[in-house]
């Protein structure tokens, strides 16, 4: 299907974390850099960490796709990590 046809959805979050909180280390960290790379950013490690829940929880994927989508999300995770 053309990307210009597909049907877009949203997720909006507002995160608040006090400071001194390690989550507040990674807001800085993402409000530093220009706004696409960020949001790149979070959208790519939200696929890697969430893509084979996602995927289970709809119950439209069998066990081998499901089982995919956790190697393919621990592969990314590991690269990640070696970053």
């Amino acid at each position: 299907m053309n990307q210009s046809k597909k049907k877009r959805k949203s997720l909006s979050l507002r995160l608040q974390p006090y400071e001194g909180d390690v989550l507040a280390e990674v807001v800085d960290y993402l409000n530093s850099l220009p706004k696409d790379e960020a949001q790149r950013k979070v959208a790519d490690i939200l696929v890697a960490a969430f893509l084979p829940v996602a995927r289970y929880s709809s119950g439209n994927f069998t066990p081998e796709q499901i089982r995919f989508a956790c190697w393919e999300a621990q592969d990314s995770l590991n690269k990640h990590g070696s970053y």
